[in-house]
C-alpha cells in the first residue's frame, strides 16, 4: 500500500525526469557548446533540477575561466578546443524542437512499431 501512495504522490507532482535531448539543450544553453557524454546524463537523470542545473554551471564556469580539467573542458567543448565567452545558470529545462520527418507511407518497419504514447515523443 505505501508503495502505491508514493508512486501516486510522484506521478501526481511528475518527477519523471526528462528526456535526454533536453539536457543537451539545457546544457548548451549554459554556455557549452559541446554534447555531454551519455555517462553524465545518466547520472544527471537521478538528480533534482537544482543540482543538474548547478554541475552544468560548473563545467562552463570552469572551462570559461581556464581552471577546467581536461575531462570538464571535453564534457563542455566536446572534441573542440573552446573557451566559453559567458556561462548562464539555468533556472528551467531548455526543450528540445527536435524532429523526425517520413515521407508519406516510406516509414520503416521499426518506425510503424514505435509505441507513440512515451512522454518523449510529440506528434505533430
Amino acid at each position: 500500500y505505501a508503495f502505491r501512495v508514493n508512486l501516486r504522490a510522484a506521478l501526481a507532482r511528475d518527477e519523471r525526469p526528462p528526456p535526454p535531448s533536453t539536457y543537451v539543450q539545457t546544457f548548451r544553453a549554459t554556455g557549452c557548446p559541446g554534447d555531454p557524454p551519455w555517462h553524465l546524463i545518466v547520472r544527471w537523470r537521478s538528480h533534482r533540477a537544482a543540482f543538474v542545473f548547478a554541475d552544468m554551471h560548473e563545467y562552463c564556469s570552469a572551462s570559461m575561466s581556464g581552471i577546467a580539467t581536461d575531462e570538464q573542458n571535453r564534457v563542455c567543448c566536446g572534441h573542440l578546443a573552446c573557451t566559453p565567452q559567458s556561462c548562464s545558470h539555468q533556472t528551467s529545462w531548455q526543450q528540445t524542437k527536435e524532429m523526425l520527418l517520413v515521407h508519406h507511407k516510406r516509414a520503416p518497419d521499426w518506425f510503424n512499431t514505435l509505441d507513440w504514447r512515451i512522454p518523449e515523443a510529440v506528434i505533430v
